[in-house]
This record gives structure tokens, sequence and C-alpha cells, in this order.
């Protein structure tokens, strides 16, 4: 079973979703960041030791993002769509969250 999103993955995201994604990640010991490029909308290359790194989602970190109440739809879909990973069914709902500018207001 999948555990972790790919890099293929992570470069999927706009450049938005890469801001919200970096404001709400905290780097924790096991955590597997990726890259570390400019900002390109400030010009800065470091802020706070990570520079400008993302994480390599696991499936709790995905799960933490998207909160448990979308879970059980994640999962259902999962199952009923014939999706053979949850962990690209789960990728797919962060993606969608991270898109959600009411829930990520203050990247903007």
């Amino acid at each position: 079973m999948k555990q972790r999103i790919t890099i293929e993955q992570l470069q999927e995201l706009t450049s938005a979703q890469e801001r919200r994604l970096r404001a709400w990640w905290e780097q924790q010991d096991g955590d597997r960041p990726y890259g570390c490029r400019p900002d390109p909308f400030d010009g800065e290359t470091e802020t706070d030791g990570r520079g400008y790194s993302l994480p390599i989602l696991d499936m709790g970190q995905m799960i933490d993002i998207i909160g448990l109440g979308r879970l059980e739809k994640v999962v259902h879909r999962t199952i009923f769509w014939n999706i053979p990973e949850l962990c690209d069914a789960l990728w797919e709902e962060v993606k969608k969250k991270l898109d959600d500018e009411e829930y990520y207001p203050q990247s903007e």
C-alpha cells in the first residue's frame, strides 16, 4: 500500500496551493521535504531554515489537512470507484482543500 505522495504529484500543485501547503506545514522529525527553491512571488530563498521546501505528504498528514469529516467520503469513493490507492484519493482531496480560499485566507 502506497503511504506517501510522489514528487510528481507534489509538482501538480499551483503556486497558490504550494503557498497554502507551506503555510500549513510545520516540519516534524520523519517528514520528507522536497526542493528548496525561491518563492517566485517575493524572490527570497530562505525564511525559516527550511527554505521553500514542500512536504512529501503521508496519509496521516493528508487526513490532518482534509479533516476526519471528509475521510469517510474519500474511503467510500475509493471503494465505490475502485481507486487502487487510498493515498491517491486522499491527495485529490488535499488539492481541493488547498484551493479553498475560506480555509486558507491568510495565504493570499
